[in-house]
């Protein structure tokens, strides 16, 4: 995650196995890619991007 001049936080994903689509999660959010790459750009923080991308994880794949 990185955090740009203009207020949004850039989001890349990535996939080390085949049973994870990160591809599914950043379509979620507006961004798109492949399996086992792919990204997006958010309106916020990287510390309330975080937050989120933690529970968005939590809910995608279980605690």
């Amino acid at each position: 995650m990185k955090e740009t001049e203009n207020s949004y936080t850039k989001v890349s994903l990535r996939a080390k196995n085949d049973h994870i689509d990160v591809s599914e999660i950043s379509l979620k959010f507006g961004g798109g890619g492949h399996k086992k790459a792919a990204g997006f750009e958010i309106k916020d923080t990287v510390e309330n991007t975080k937050t989120m991308m933690i529970n968005t994880f939590k809910e995608y794949f279980g605690e």
